[in-house]
């Protein structure tokens, strides 16, 4: 169940034991004495962010802004430095879900602080009759601190309410409060921009528009955890938030909560923690659990909205938290177009990190530590109990979406992927200047094909058109041991396109060869004519000897032109080949008797290399049924999409095989030479 799984991962991680704080990016302090005046070193200071908050950044509450600033070097000459406004707190979070008209405790918009439109600088008027939000926002922020500091009497709150009595009561005095102007900025410098003034320089001004403030009394902040502070507003926090106070109107909605399995449980209304960092959700986030009763239909039982089922509210902001916290977090999610996919392994980090990067850009050290894993039997026995846990998520207005979810033990997920590397394997064809082209062309068409990325980009033309569906396929192929037979068609046709371009240099597009390869076979055994193994297969399968013979062929033409060799016949007849065998090979057939006798009339090493490619051709040809007619073998015709893989795999496997005949015989002279 994966809301259960979400809790799990919440409850080790403590994240429902500080569920009244969160992480904030603030941009700005506003500087004040402890008697509530506004400090003579400057109203403002610039918060400007560190290394330690630079991995934590994404995902948190606040936007961040950047301005740029001189800076003079010993030469008195002057560069721009590009500096990133906003720094990461641990601040009150809100309880709830603020929908409009309402301010977070001690640190928020400016607008909602001093009660003045930052755009255009006109103060808010407060009379009871406004609806606006703005004004609504601005009355509720000061009304949280008059409400704590009648609570708590606390010194640094009393400072507070003196400052807004100094400044904030009379519209006439924010309009001249201390450091702010406007300032002409812009591309073309003609937009008038309200600013925090920090120095005499427009260019060290910051723009009060959406910029999070917060209060330091003499350089002091104002919330600390683990405070006096802090312990009151877990008890506001928990009574708005949960609903548990003695006049709460809830407590009479109590049951069975889904998730815990735990009777008299306070039941969310609705699941109010809102979900963020899945691609296209609102700034806001989203649900993963939403009701609607507008009909009759939608309602169980007659039970209406989150009582159809019923979970708690302690479980409803866990398992929301959880998630965000795994969204959170690099090692265990990777986001791609309109889709994030999460995996990870509870209490076991390192594990996680180990398995994502098996899949994701697996490195020959990763390959090395999880073969040593798989078959460490003290290891092995130590992961079994636990369980891998792996979901898809993407959005849907301000709904999240679950695409895809898996939860199994360790050893079944290791298992699969075992079969992953096993159905990639392939004999890889290396760059070597000697064989058949330029060594620095050849690298420039290598890929690591073992990387979900770039497995995924044999699919389009450049990675900005990978559809999101096809990172989710081949997580599944990886985790699940699916068959991702739905990519085959796009990979076939980037791969004829990508010989028009490359010519004989498909060979080095491995990723291609080798996605194919584990389509081909995670095919029924209906549909599977072969097994395609790692080296090249002796096989009567038509279309794969079809592949040979282009990859024979190709060989042919590159010898006897010196490797002087323009359109090649890859890159000239290779889609048609792969379609249409028949209208094509023979023709080939035709042309290779005028190249091999070329070579045979030229230096005894092209006699020799004639003599060893009619020797390759000949055998090729007599594995198709001779044609009754002239005897001639027989191509076939059509290919489906499958006889056109078969054909990819038999062109890439001659080509490997070949050239480890090369670099053996290159080796072995070497070796007698010595």
């Amino acid at each position: 169940m994966l809301l259960k799984a979400l809790y799990d991962y919440s409850e080790s991680e403590n994240l429902i034991g500080s569920i009244e704080l969160t992480s904030r990016i603030v941009h700005l302090s506003l500087c004040l004495c402890k008697n509530g005046s506004i400090d003579p070193g400057g109203a403002w200071k610039r918060l400007e962010s560190d290394d330690s908050d630079s991995k934590e950044r994404q995902g948190c509450e606040s936007q961040t802004h950047s301005w740029k600033r001189l800076e003079s070097d010993d030469s008195d000459s002057k560069g721009i430095t590009k500096i990133t406004l906003g720094r990461l707190f641990e601040l009150p979070a809100f309880p709830g879900v603020n929908s409009g008209g309402k301010a977070n405790f001690l640190a928020d918009e400016a607008a909602k602080i001093l009660g003045i439109d930052t755009k255009t600088g006109d103060p808010y008027i407060q009379d009871d009759k406004s609806s606006s939000n703005a004004i609504k926002s601005f009355r509720h922020f000061w009304n949280r601190i008059e409400e704590a500091h009648q609570a708590t009497g606390l010194d640094s709150l009393k400072t507070l309410l003196n400052f807004r009595e100094r400044y904030i009561l009379d519209p006439s005095k924010r309009v001249r409060f201390p450091d702010i102007r406007f300032v002409i900025k812009g591309k073309k410098e003609t937009k008038r921009v309200l600013c925090a003034s920090i120095g005499d320089s427009d260019e060290e001004s910051v723009p009060l528009d959406k910029c999070t403030v917060m209060f330091s009394i003499e350089n002091n902040m104002i919330f600390q955890r683990d405070s006096e502070l802090h312990d009151y507003w877990k008890k506001v926090f928990t009574n708005e938030r949960f609903a548990v106070g003695p006049d709460s109107k809830r407590e009479s909605n109590r049951g069975l909560c889904l998730i815990t399995g735990l009777e008299h449980q306070t039941i969310a209304e609705s699941h109010r923690t809102p979900i963020k960092g899945v691609p296209d959700l609102p700034p806001i986030g989203g649900y993963l659990v939403s009701f609607d009763d507008s009909s009759t239909s939608l309602r169980s039982f007659d039970l209406e909205k989150a009582f159809q089922a019923p979970v708690s509210e302690n479980a409803a902001a866990a398992y929301a938290l959880g998630l965000n916290d795994i969204l959170s977090k690099k090692e265990y999610t990777r986001r791609f177009h309109n889709i994030a996919i999460c995996s990870w392994i509870n209490d076991d980090p390192d594990l996680s990190i180990m398995i994502n990067g098996l899949t994701i850009e697996p490195t020959e050290d990763q390959f090395q530590k999880f073969h040593q894993y798989l078959h460490s039997g003290i290891h092995f026995k130590s992961m079994v109990p636990k369980h891998f846990r792996s979901i898809t998520l993407a959005a849907n207005g301000g709904r999240v979406v679950v695409r895809r979810w898996l939860d199994v033990t360790l050893d079944v997920v290791f298992y699969n992927i075992n079969l992953w590397f096993d159905d990639l394997e392939l004999e890889i064809v290396q760059s070597d200047k000697s064989f058949n082209g330029d060594n620095e062309k050849q690298k420039k068409f290598a890929q690591p094909y073992r990387s979900i990325d770039s497995l995924a980009g044999c699919t389009a033309r450049i990675p900005s058109e990978i559809r999101s569906d096809v990172f989710d396929s081949l997580h599944r192929a990886a985790y699940e041991n699916a068959n991702p037979q739905s990519l085959l068609p796009s990979v076939l046709n980037r791969l004829r396109i990508a010989a028009v371009e490359s010519g004989g240099n498909i060979r080095f597009h491995a990723n291609r060869f080798a996605l194919i390869k584990l389509i081909l076979n995670r095919l029924n055994e209906k549909d599977r004519s072969m097994t395609i193994e790692k080296h090249l297969s002796q096989t009567s399968d038509g279309p794969y000897n079809c592949g040979r013979l282009l990859a024979v062929l190709d060989d042919i033409q590159y010898r006897s032109h010196k490797k002087e060799v323009g359109a090649d016949v890859v890159s000239r007849y290779y889609a048609n080949a792969s379609t249409f065998p028949s209208n094509v090979i023979p023709r080939l057939l035709r042309l290779s008797v005028s190249h091999l006798a070329k070579l045979e009339k030229g230096e005894s090493s092209d006699q020799a290399a004639a003599r060893s490619l009619s020797r390759k051709l000949n055998e090729i040809c007599a594995l198709f049924a001779p044609n009754k007619a002239d005897g001639a073998p027989e191509f076939p015709g059509l290919l489906n999409v499958r006889e056109q893989g078969r054909f990819a795999l038999g062109f890439y496997q001659q080509k490997a095989f070949d050239q480890q005949q090369y670099l053996e015989r290159k080796a072995s002279k070497v070796v007698s030479s010595e």
